[in-house]
């Protein structure tokens, strides 16, 4: 869970889920 990472982790940041 990155910032706007492939698979970030939406459950913990919303930024960007899919890049």
């Amino acid at each position: 869970n990155a910032h706007n990472f492939p698979l970030d982790s939406a459950a913990v940041e919303a930024p960007s889920t899919i890049g």
